[in-house]
């Protein structure tokens, strides 16, 4: 296995949409590994990460995020 030839290729075009960082590839361009990815229906987005910055603070390196605002909600 240590002899794996990795060759790794990503458009820059593929980073950046429209709007947002794709995380995905932003991923796994800074770490050359693939995330693992977990979908959670219903939870409070802003708990859980103020929850997770807390327990894994000592593991996280960066943290890139993207928030959304309702105009209505202000």
């Amino acid at each position: 296995m240590d002899n794996l030839y990795n060759q790794k290729v990503v458009d820059a075009n593929d980073i950046v949409d429209d709007y947002y960082l794709n995380a995905k590839a932003l991923y796994l361009q800074y770490f050359n590994i693939l995330p693992s990815l977990c979908y959670i229906g219903q939870t409070d987005g802003e708990k859980a990460f103020a929850v997770i910055k807390e327990r894994f603070a000592e593991r996280i390196i960066q943290i890139h995020q993207y928030q959304f605002y309702e105009k209505q909600k202000k």
